[in-house]
């Protein structure tokens, strides 16, 4: 008993001491308001005696104004600045002793749970007061504080929220002792009170507009099935009560605009989810655990969106996140459950996905075009959706090239419609097809043996060049209000730069690869007799093969291959400049002038390398296209002029 009459007493102190800080706060405001008033109303005298003053002499008046102007003009802004210090001091002192106040609160509150708690113990422990009774009391207790904080409300608006939510924290400590500890009443029962406190709970703090409270009530709605738990698999009662409870989040964070129950619901409802699925899952829980999972996850898809759809608000940071961590844990929450029995139509699944946020992006666009984030989020998870059912559904060869289709699939469709805000990811994903193309078909190990030109590889080069050529004329086309992370003019001329480079080296490549076959030959011809040295003795090997022909076989096929090479690249920068001529393209004539003196600096290279028969054939090839070239320019360079000028 002398424990209760503690607590009761820090009541009545808590309450006394929180009564005089308030009285403190008022009558502080009151004295600054007054001081304010009395000081504009002496500033007003002194000008009106002064105004008087001045009448009686006019050269007093001058004398006066000389003399007595700075020194009132002194005083005037001393007296406001010794004026303004006092109010920022009196206001700094009222803030630090409002912040003392709730602080203490909170602390007080606190206290107050303890000692029930050890009040119960205590009581428990010695038969004080018998099962019932503490029970009754616990819930006395609690509705006590509730309607002690619902009396104070008015005045003392923070103070009346510790109060509450102290109550509701009893009633929640005292339901759960009558279940767990006393065994009054049964698990059913014990959830059905549980779940009532948290509806009275989220109840008052909509009509008191609480915040506090309703956070509360979610807290404690989201443990009830952790302290009701009887280590049973009740999966449907308990994916049941979670969805009443995102449900109800949902309506009261949209109707008063308390965002951050969503975050909380969010967390809470993962945690049961992973809770219950470490403990309970199988593989015949499959359809009614997707069934619930599904529903989650569209509540908390519509609670991070429809504040924008319905009313227009822009999105915030924390929303966004919620967004992207909705989408990717449902699917791949859902991924890992469905993967086993429907492995060949997982890809299928991320393409639904993706159509889901594209409708929500366009959904998003249509309602309002001024959240550019959350437009761009939306649109950005379709996208990666998109991208990842490729190599879930394709192997091999088909998820580059499907890769490079897709990149410019979206920047059509973003060029064609400006406001789906997709022209930022046409490039992310082209560079992602390009990146596989080069790991699996370049860096793994090239592949002489294969036909030269006829092959996979160079296939996909061709498609990447024309993807490159399209993308650029695509961004050539757009404007650069429409393109949020990348200038729309740069993005052209890189990719009109980089699809001329992989021609190049496609090419090239291709071109090496007839002579490295012809290598390969050889060096073949040179392990058969090798073989047969082995097997026919030395004198049969003397008369077969001659290994100073098979090596000088070698280095004439490395000649030809460098001496071919040199060829290409001046026919290319011949078409390239011609080209740029023609379309009366800048970039084109550039590349191609520029790529004239790296094959002239690759052949003065190979001078020095190569046999004097294809040195001569490079160096007579270049030189008489330079000429011819620069012949060219001198005969035409009129109409040259007014092709660059246009």
């Amino acid at each position: 008993m002398f424990e209760l009459i503690i607590i009761i007493v820090g009541i009545i102190a808590f309450l006394n001491l929180s009564g005089r800080i308030s009285n403190l706060e008022l009558k502080a405001r009151k004295e600054s308001s007054v001081g304010k008033k009395t000081q504009e109303s002496e500033v007003r005298l002194e000008h009106q005696s002064r105004a008087e003053t001045s009448a009686t002499s006019h050269v007093s008046v001058l004398s006066d104004r000389i003399m007595d102007g700075g020194a009132s003009s002194v005083n005037a802004s001393s007296t406001q600045d010794s004026n303004k210090s006092q109010d920022f001091s009196a206001t700094r002192a009222i803030s630090s002793e409002e912040e003392g106040g709730r602080w203490l609160g909170k602390i007080g509150i606190v206290l107050l749970l303890l000692g029930v708690s050890f009040f119960l113990k205590y009581a428990f422990d010695n038969n004080i007061i018998g099962v019932v009774g503490r029970v009754i009391l616990g819930l006395i207790s609690g509705v006590a504080l509730l309607a002690l904080g619902q009396f104070l409300r008015a005045k003392y608006l923070r103070y009346s929220d510790i109060l509450m939510g102290g109550g509701i924290g009893v009633l929640y400590m005292t339901i759960y002792a009558s279940f767990a500890f006393y065994n009054l009443i049964s698990q059913p029962v014990a959830f059905v009170f549980l779940f009532l406190v948290t509806a009275l709970s989220v109840t008052i703090s909509i009509v008191d507009n609480a915040f506090t409270l309703a956070a509360v009530g979610i807290f404690g709605g989201f443990i009830t099935p952790y302290l009701v738990s009887a280590g049973m698999n009740s999966e449907v009662a308990l994916f049941t009560y979670i969805l009443i409870l995102d449900v109800g989040v949902l309506v009261i964070s949209f109707r008063e605009k308390w965002q951050k129950l969503n975050y909380m619901a969010f967390a809470g409802t993962a945690l049961l989810f992973l809770s219950w699925g470490a403990q309970y899952y199988s593989d015949e829980h499959l359809f009614i655990t997707f069934f619930f999972l599904t529903a989650f996850f569209l509540i908390f898809l519509v609670a991070t969106v429809m504040h924008h759809l319905l009313r227009g608000e822009v999105t915030r940071g924390p929303d966004l996140a919620l967004v992207t961590i909705n989408a990717f844990s449902y699917f791949g929450m859902s991924y890992g459950m469905l993967e086993v029995r429907f492995h060949a139509f997982m890809g299928f699944f991320a393409v639904a996905m993706a159509l889901l946020y594209f409708l929500l992006a366009f959904l998003s666009v249509k309602s309002s075009d001024n959240d550019k984030h959350l437009n761009l989020y939306l649109s950005g998870i379709a996208i990666l959706f998109l991208t990842l059912a490729i190599p879930i559904q394709l192997s091999g060869t088909w998820i580059t090239l499907a890769w490079l289709i897709e990149a410019v699939i979206i920047a059509g469709f973003s060029t064609a419609v400006p406001k789906a805000k997709f022209h930022a990811y046409g490039p992310i994903v082209y560079v992602v097809g390009m990146l596989r193309l080069f790991s699996t078909e370049i860096f793994s190990g090239y592949d002489y043996s294969r036909l030269p030109f006829f092959n996979q590889t160079f296939f996909l080069f061709v498609v990447a060049i024309l993807a490159a050529y399209v993308l650029g004329f695509f961004y050539d086309q757009a404007e650069e209000k429409e393109i949020i992370i990348f200038k729309p003019k740069i993005l052209a001329t890189v990719f009109l730069v980089f699809a001329n480079l992989i021609t190049v080296f496609s090419l090239t490549t291709e071109v090496s690869r007839i002579y490295e076959r012809k290598i390969q030959d050889v060096y073949a011809i040179q392990a058969t007799e090798n073989v047969q040295q082995i097997n026919y003795g030395s004198e049969n090997l003397a008369q077969s093969f001659n290994p100073y022909s098979a090596n000088s076989k070698i280095v004439s096929l490395q000649n030809q291959k460098n001496t071919a090479i040199s060829i290409l690249w001046t026919l290319y920068a011949v078409i390239l400049t011609v080209a740029g001529f023609a379309l009366r393209s800048k970039a084109f004539r550039s590349f191609g002038l520029t790529f004239f003196f790296v094959t002239a600096f690759k052949i003065f290279v190979d001078v020095w390398n190569l046999g004097e028969l294809y040195r001569i054939i490079s160096s007579i090839t270049f030189g008489i296209v330079a000429l011819v070239g620069s012949f060219v320019y001198a005969k035409y360079k009129d109409r040259i002029k007014q092709i660059i000028t246009e």
